[in-house]
């Protein structure tokens, strides 16, 4: 198993993902603008990347999606990702990543600013909607955290 957010070139994943049973991959923006707003790179690699391991790889696929208030946790970005997975055969399971506070300490440790100061992790509820988003979709298995 390997696990990447899949912004790389494709003859490389090929290289780690021909050896695995299971790739875990990260989608963190549908929309292009958003996804280099907030990771500094474009999606479309990782999208194409992603549709090409569907074509390829013999293994199954599952898809984190960490979830960042403010950013990529809207209903509409869930959707428009369940939307771009469907089709994806190998794609299997979505994995729902709450919001997690725990990095806060590294960057204090580090003598950096923690960018997400202030901001507090989504409610069960919340999670638990977007969940019934995921499981509405009728095609993928989801868990929050990894967890089942």
């Amino acid at each position: 198993m390997v696990e990447t957010n899949l912004f790389a070139v494709y003859d490389d994943i090929w290289k780690v993902a021909s050896n695995c049973d299971m790739i875990i991959c990260d989608i963190k923006h549908m929309n292009a603008d958003k996804h280099k707003e907030g990771t500094g790179v474009s999606n479309k690699s990782v999208l194409e990347n992603l549709a090409r391991l569907n074509k390829e790889y013999g293994g199954k696929i599952a898809v984190h999606i960490p979830l960042i208030p403010e950013f990529n946790d809207d209903e509409e970005n869930i959707v428009k990702t369940l939307e771009f997975l469907k089709p994806l055969e190998k794609v299997v399971r979505i994995d729902l990543l709450p919001f997690n506070t725990l990095a806060e300490a590294k960057f204090v440790s580090l003598g950096k600013d923690w960018p997400y100061k202030g901001v507090k992790k989504q409610s069960k509820e919340y999670i638990e909607n977007l969940r019934n988003i995921v499981k509405s979709f009728d095609r993928f298995d989801v868990s929050i955290d990894g967890l089942w």
